[in-house]
């Protein structure tokens, strides 16, 4: 494919950083997956195939059919034969989609979840043991268990997105939204997180976070450290050279190591936010049904008809 014209369309687009390279990412990986075959994008019945067989999860695929549709619009519009390629993607597009929502209306937990989900004495231990693993700071290296203490516990408690991953710190109420913070408060002793940008930015304003004290005192150590062992910029992780800044692929591979070496079991950022999720689920279950009886989704329910204070019926 013509690299030129792709990071042109993407220059002149106006996606998202985030989404640029999301898009830039998934390029590079189909340019790798597809390198015996310059035309694969207007080979559709073949080019399907190969996706089924390298990815299994429904949610990578639909990502993957994005961006082949995206591609082919941009490489072979002018194809006589592109609106009947582009039906066949998209009618497997469309089945896989069905599928999620199917799966999401069961409200059933995937073969991930289940194999990956843990117990809350399993969380113990694994906090324990990344604990137990702090040690005074006196090289790159020794900020390391600090590091994915923190990390864990974030996660643990905050229960986010990975966007926090490539925040700057503060010791000042940041005065712009370049970036998301980690702001402490040394007079008060108090930390906290101020989102800037995070995946629904459309959606959402600037959100602020309150951290309880133990991550306020492990932020203040790690930051401590960084100014002792004279580090140049002010992001709050980086990775294990003390040099690069983490992103959050490498938070992803990260979280999921925590597990291994701890409690010799994979984790996931995604399995521990659903888990949090369901733990009220019970609770949850009525108010749907109201809502599929009424003709609407929960979100409508809780927005417009949810009222405090009235009689039940």
């Amino acid at each position: 494919m013509n690299h030129t014209k792709f990071y042109k369309y993407l220059k002149n687009s106006d996606l998202k950083p985030n989404t640029i390279k999301k898009y830039v990412s998934e390029y590079n990986i189909f340019e790798d997956l597809f390198k015996n075959d310059s035309e694969f994008l207007i080979n559709p019945e073949q080019t399907i195939k190969t996706l089924l067989k390298e990815y299994t999860n429904n949610k990578t695929l639909v990502a993957k059919f994005n961006i082949i549709l995206l591609l082919l619009k941009l490489y072979h519009e002018s194809n006589e034969n592109y609106e009947t390629i582009k039906a066949k993607y998209v009618v497997e597009y469309t089945r896989i989609k069905d599928t999620i929502k199917e799966i999401q209306e069961k409200q059933e937990p995937t073969e991930k979840q289940l194999e990956r989900q843990i117990s809350t004495e399993q969380n113990k231990q694994i906090i324990d043991i990344l604990k137990k693993a702090v040690k005074p700071i006196k090289t790159i290296e020794d900020l390391i268990p600090l590091r994915n203490l923190i990390i864990y516990l974030y996660q643990d408690k905050q229960q986010g997105r990975g966007d926090y991953i490539t925040s700057h710190f503060t010791y000042e109420i940041p005065d712009n939204t370049l970036y998301n913070y980690f702001y402490l408060d040394k007079i008060n002793k108090k930390a906290y997180y101020i989102q800037n940008h995070h995946k629904t930015d459309r959606k959402l304003v600037q959100q602020k976070f309150t951290l309880d004290n133990t991550l306020y005192r492990l932020f203040t150590r790690l930051f401590n450290a960084y100014k002792k062992l004279k580090f140049k910029n002010q992001y709050a992780f980086y990775q294990d050279n003390g040099k690069i800044q983490m992103n959050t692929d490498n938070l992803s591979k990260l979280y999921k190591r925590l597990g291994e070496n701890t409690i010799n079991a994979p984790l996931s950022i995604q399995v521990m936010r659903t888990q949090k999720s369901s733990n009220d689920i019970e609770k949850l279950i009525p108010l749907m049904e109201t809502a599929r009886k009424q003709g609407h989704n929960l979100n409508t329910t809780t927005k417009h008809y949810l009222k405090k204070g009235l009689k039940k019926l």
